[in-house]
This record gives C-alpha cells, sequence and structure tokens, in this order.
C-alpha cells in the first residue's frame, strides 16, 4: 500500500469529497451533519487546507482523524508542518497557536503528515491545486515526497491555478493572466483517453466548478462563503453557509461583493 493511492478492504457507499475547511470547525461539523455521514458505509477525502486562517485547526483535524479520513495535503498544511518544524516563518495572518499549542497537537500533526499529495481511483484523482499539462502518471509524480522538503512537483500540486502548456506558472493569478496562460484543468481535459475526474480545491476566487472532467470545491469558507462536499457517486455538491467571516480576504473584490 502508497501513501498515494487510495486501498480499502471494502468498497464505500459514497465517497465524500470536501472543499478547503482551513480551521472552520463548526461548518464542518454542520456539513457533516447535514450530509449524515457514516464512517461505516461513506469516505470523507478533504482535498487539503484543513487548516489555518480559520479559528479551529485542532477542532476540524480531531474530527477527521476519528472520522477516519483520508484526503491530501494543501499549501496551508504543508505550511503548518515546516513552521512546526522550525523551516518556515509564520505568516502575518496564520492562526496555528491552537494546533500548535494543544495537549494532543502533536498527534493531530503527525496524522496530518501522512496525507499524501494526490489520491487516485480508477474514475477519480484528488489533489489540492492541480495536475501539471507534463505528468503522464500524477502518482509517480507525487509519490512518497516529503512535505517538510520543498519540490517543484509539491509546489506544483498545492499552488497553481493557472499556467502554460509546459507547466509554467505566471507571477500573479489576479487580475487574470492573458496568453499563454489558462487554468491548469484545461490540460487535463484535453488529454486523449483520460476519463479520470480531478477533484480540487485552492482556488477560492474561482468558487465552484463543475466542468467535464473537473470538480473545483474551494467555496471560500473562511472567506465567509461556504463549505462544500462534492459526492462522487452521487454527482451532488452540499453546502453550509460560513458562521462568519474568519480571516481577511484576498478575493477578487468581484468576488467579495458576490
Amino acid at each position: 500500500m502508497t501513501p498515494t493511492a487510495s486501498t480499502h478492504a471494502r468498497t464505500p457507499e459514497r465517497r465524500i469529497f470536501i472543499g478547503d475547511i482551513q480551521g472552520c470547525r463548526d461548518e464542518l461539523e454542520r456539513l457533516l451533519e447535514k450530509l449524515n455521514v457514516d464512517p461505516a458505509r461513506d469516505e470523507v477525502h478533504p482535498v487539503g487546507d484543513l487548516v489555518n486562517r480559520g479559528p479551529d485547526s485542532a477542532g476540524v483535524l480531531r474530527i477527521l482523524r476519528d472520522l477516519g479520513a483520508g484526503g491530501v495535503l494543501g499549501n496551508h498544511d504543508v505550511h503548518a508542518l515546516r513552521v512546526l518544524a522550525g523551516t518556515r516563518r509564520p505568516g502575518r495572518r496564520d492562526t496555528l497557536e491552537d494546533l500548535f499549542s494543544a495537549d494532543d497537537g502533536t498527534d493531530l500533526l503527525e496524522w496530518l503528515a501522512n496525507r499524501p499529495f494526490v489520491r487516485a481511483w480508477p474514475d477519480l484523482v484528488c489533489v489540492h491545486a492541480g495536475i501539471h499539462p507534463t505528468w503522464d502518471d500524477p502518482l509517480a509524480a507525487l509519490r512518497d515526497l516529503d512535505p517538510l522538503t520543498s519540490h517543484t512537483h509539491t509546489d506544483f500540486a498545492t499552488r497553481v491555478r493557472t499556467c502554460d502548456p509546459a507547466g509554467k506558472r505566471p507571477d500573479e493569478d489576479w487580475p487574470p493572466p492573458g496568453p499563454p496562460f489558462r487554468p491548469w484543468y484545461s490540460y487535463w481535459q484535453e488529454r486523449e483517453g483520460e476519463a479520470r475526474t480531478v477533484v480540487y480545491g485552492h482556488w477560492a476566487s474561482a468558487g465552484l466548478v463543475r466542468e467535464p472532467r473537473v470538480r473545483g470545491l474551494d467555496t471560500g469558507c473562511v472567506w465567509g462563503k461556504r463549505l462544500t462536499a462534492w459526492i462522487a457517486e452521487e454527482d451532488r455538491c452540499v453546502h453550509v453557509d460560513a458562521a462568519r467571516v474568519y480571516s481577511a480576504s484576498s478575493l477578487p473584490p468581484s468576488d467579495e461583493a458576490n
């Protein structure tokens, strides 16, 4: 069993993917209740950014750990692990002290660190931000990479929004860059013989994305919008509204007004 492949002794009735939670425990609890999640029949897979910017990162990790959740690492998760390891400085808007100071914080962070950067099934691929246009096999590209060590592959998988056909990213994604840059997933959609759907997060300014073979689930919960889940077997989304704005929005002004 590799950390990049979903291997299970049973076939779940539902695979439930949840967009960027970012420490929003209240919303996660309400979403799981609305979904009527049963660990005996369901698999829960957060698409990365489980922690940071919201008020209760430790609480989020406890809930997901106790559910036996799978999921993948996002850029905020990697950031938290590196701050704890002393290889990265804390950010001005970080809200990680509750996690670092918790009695069970070490155990929670160890659980988080054991998330892979990608998971795959015959019909789906789950990654936080995106898949490089030149990766023939995302599992092979990201297998066994250490979240504490910077690597071009993990940086791309946890941060990309737009890129050119060679995978080069623009200096900024806002305002939307012009040619040759396009949403990373447009290259996935153009792959011949590729039938799998990619489930991802990270791109709150794009909101919910439902396009052929892509499902984007970051709907800006920490910015006061909503938390979204996608049930793969039903191709159905379920949402709960954020209780409040938890972090100053980094979304474009047009999105903040929506």
